[in-house]
């Protein structure tokens, strides 16, 4: 058993992936297990990760390498072997503040009702979203993700108990399953926002029309509609709020689209 445990799936992440297991290091909180997931790299990231784990055998680092079956099944296999009390999430290609998991545990420890903690990333801080106006530390209801997937997986932490009622990651759904994650643990599980950046996120890049699977815009929005949609079957979302939801994403996707195009001209 540790403190927490960091799940970070790692595919052709040769040029960050060692950024990202030393922001994990580098936390001010102890007691933490790096399980690093390559899922099937085509490039040397095997290789660096274990070369970077002999050189650093006094830390608790585990390494699972296993066939290419995307974000998901990556996170998945980490989930699996956790030991932790909490469980977060790092992508390869991002990098934590040092004081991040710190803050954090605060939090959960402060209010043992709270199941998840996010925070926000570059730089970026909310004051209002809607009606809703954020403190230092906000809850965030099921209701509020219908319309905002405030959870990045990289800035989140969770309670390992979590698993045992909400389950994993769904592997079938290649884009925005996290959004889909999150919305399970939200219906039964107190979720909350610290309002503090404290993720660097691709270096600064949106989180939408950039790289990686992120640059699918098309396919994204196919993904949160999906999402929106088994809100509805599943998760109690009455139809009014289903219709809105609904009428909410396709603006997003009219405006990422432009915003691609602007960038591309």
């Amino acid at each position: 058993m540790c403190r927490v445990s960091v799940v970070i799936p790692i595919f052709n992440a040769r040029q960050t992936v060692i950024r990202a297991v030393e922001s994990v290091l580098s936390q001010s909180a102890s007691d933490i297990e790096v399980i690093l997931v390559n899922d099937g790299s085509r490039d040397d990231s095997l290789a660096l990760i274990k070369e970077f784990k002999a050189a650093h055998a006094d830390e608790n680092i585990v390494i699972i390498d296993q066939k290419n079956g995307g974000v998901s099944k990556a996170r998945n296999a980490g989930m699996r072997v956790a030991k932790g009390e909490f469980v977060a999430f790092l992508d390869s290609d991002d990098a934590w503040l040092p004081d991040k998991l710190s803050k954090q545990l605060d939090i959960l420890d402060e209010e043992p009702s709270l199941h998840l903690v996010g925070t926000t990333m570059n730089g970026e801080v909310f004051e209002k979203f809607f009606h809703k106006r954020f403190s230092r530390v906000t809850e965030i209801t099921l209701k509020n993700l219908l319309f905002k997937n405030f959870f990045q997986p990289s800035t989140v932490i969770v309670r390992r108990e979590v698993m045992s009622t909400v389950g994993f990651f769904d592997e079938s759904q290649k884009y925005a399953e996290e959004g889909n994650y999150f919305m399970r643990i939200a219906f039964g599980h107190k979720c909350a926002l610290l309002n503090e950046s404290l993720l660097n996120f691709g270096d600064g890049k949106r989180g939408f029309g950039s790289s990686g699977l992120s640059a699918n815009v098309k396919e994204m929005e196919k993904g949160e509609l999906k999402n929106l949609r088994y809100a509805y079957r599943h998760l109690n979302i009455g139809p009014f709020l289903y219709g809105a939801a609904v009428a909410f994403s396709l603006l997003k996707y009219v405006r990422r689209v432009a915003i691609v195009g602007i960038k591309k001209s």
